[in-house]
């Protein structure tokens, strides 16, 4: 009778064993949440640059083969819809009213309308966009968007009717201060540019003072289908600051990434 008893236990412990690893088993083979089956690549996809109304009247700067969002809200059960144009150098390749989230189960909510646009050539791209009903006739009150996009080619350069625009390589920058008062600063900028045909675009130079810090622009340009040495050309150009009014201390300037300084030893305005 003990040698049954033994030969009891020992089956339904056998028993219990293979049930308890039948049921792990199952658990592990069970189908993954939503979650676990997300690709670890969505998390190295590319973010798509999007803009929104707080962005209208300001310039971006992208490359041909670019795309970005521009997302307008929108109410279409009120009427008013966003008319979206774009100049020819861009192209839309999507285009849809989406729904807020919060409010997919409110009759007549609101949400945006959402445009993808690609970058197709490289010059200056202009986009549009006016909220009105379709129906009405524009008053000049309406809610506007407006945004410049300037395209570089895959060389930096961007062409804008018949010449090609770049940035001037800078290489040596020297303040000048004149005995004058109030006083006057120009900076001779040294370089060289890249062919026989491109030139210093003097016209389109820009210059913006922060505070203390200067920063100068200088383009360049050639004729789009000129046929170029390939030879550097040198150039030294002369830039006058504006810099009546500002007080005296020490400044910085960067012409095209040189960077330099000077200082002024008075407040530069006649009182």
């Amino acid at each position: 009778m003990k040698i049954n008893r033994y030969a009891t236990l020992g089956i339904i412990l056998m028993v219990f064993t293979v049930a308890l690893a039948a049921v792990m088993l199952s658990g592990c083979m069970e189908p993954s949440s939503p979650i676990d089956n997300v690709s670890n690549g969505d998390n190295d996809a590319e973010e798509v640059a999007f803009y929104s109304e707080d962005d209208s009247g300001s310039t971006i700067y992208a490359e041909v083969g670019d795309t970005f969002e521009i997302r307008l809200e929108e109410n279409p059960s009120t009427g008013y819809q966003w008319n979206l144009t774009v100049s020819e150098g861009l192209g839309i390749i999507e285009d849809e009213f989406i729904q807020s989230p919060k409010e997919e189960e409110l009759v007549g909510s609101g949400g945006f309308h959402v445009w993808v646009i690609r970058v197709n050539e490289a010059s200056e791209q202009t986009i549009d966009a006016i909220y009105m009903r379709p129906w009405e006739n524009v008053t000049g009150e309406e809610d506007t968007f407006f945004m410049t996009i300037s395209v570089a080619a895959e060389n930096g350069d961007m062409q804008e009717g018949d010449y090609v625009y770049g940035t001037a390589v800078v290489e040596n920058v020297q303040v000048m201060i004149l005995e004058s008062f109030p006083v006057q600063v120009h900076l001779s900028v040294s370089g060289y540019l890249p062919d026989g045909c491109t030139e210093i675009d003097e016209d389109g130079i820009k210059e913006l003072r922060d505070g203390f810090n200067y920063t100068v622009n200088i383009p360049t340009k050639r004729p789009a289908d000129a046929i170029c040495t390939q030879a550097i050309v040198p150039y030294n150009i002369n830039v006058p600051l504006d810099v009546y009014g500002i007080e005296k201390g020490s400044y910085t300037v960067n012409v095209n990434g040189f960077r330099t300084t000077f200082e002024l030893q008075v407040d530069n305005v006649i009182e």
